[in-house]
């Protein structure tokens, strides 16, 4: 475990020495409001610090020619690709799939593992969901076996610049063929495909060195301090 102190310099460091600084525009539309309202509230937890501003976890995919081009950066040894094709090897793949289809099947992965990364699951996870917002503002992208059974899925939200991951989760007991790393990949796949390579976001870099931020950095995100206008 880290110690406070270092816990602490890691946090700074990834504050006061970002990869860059950045703007990004989250557009007029309802979603997009609701979203710079959001980054930009503030508590006395975070001594009054907007959300989302530091320590923003960030990958510029505009800045690669296709996924190809990306895919050259998240390679080699543990890396995220060589997970991803070990993933795929095992007969798993991504999809895009409508959430209100498989509804119980996002209930059971959301309910399959009590405590992650030593924390208990938030209560929204226990509730089942009847009806998820799904449009070309809201896409899903699933991993399945071999069976077709829905084990993962990443939530994307498109904005005018910003694709944010909103939620992602894997079931329990397939986490360990690595089926992140491949829901991951075929989202940032989707991306390309789709020709909307913008900023892609997931929540911030972290706190502490752990298990997220080193599947974060092996999948290529890196801390930015964001201006959402």
């Amino acid at each position: 475990m880290m110690s406070r102190s270092k816990e602490l310099k890691f946090l700074l460091n990834n504050i006061l020495n970002p990869v860059a600084k950045i703007d990004i525009c989250l557009g007029q539309s309802d979603l997009g409001q609701r979203c710079k309202k959001a980054f930009s509230k503030r508590s006395w937890k975070r001594l009054f610090i907007p959300s989302k501003k530091y320590n923003c976890s960030i990958i510029e995919l505009h800045k690669y020619d296709d996924f190809e081009d990306f895919l050259k950066t998240v390679k080699g040894k543990n890396s995220a690709d060589y997970f991803r094709r070990r993933s795929m090897k095992l007969n798993y793949f991504w999809a895009v799939f409508d959430p209100n289809e498989y509804l119980e099947d996002i209930y059971r992965i959301n309910t399959s593992v009590e405590e992650r990364q030593g924390r208990q699951m938030d209560q929204s996870y226990k509730q089942k969901v009847n009806q998820w917002p799904q449009d070309d503002q809201n896409v899903w992208i699933g991993v399945f076996n071999q069976d077709g059974l829905l084990v993962s899925y990443v939530w994307l939200i498109f904005m005018e610049e910003l694709i944010l991951i909103n939620r992602i989760l894997g079931e329990g007991t397939f986490l360990k063929d690595n089926i992140m790393y491949l829901n991951v990949l075929g989202a940032i796949e989707y991306i390309f495909q789709n020709d909307k390579a913008r900023v892609l976001m997931y929540d911030t870099f972290g706190r502490k060195l752990n298990g997220l931020v080193l599947f974060k950095k092996r999948i290529g995100f890196k801390p930015y301090t964001v201006n959402f206008v």
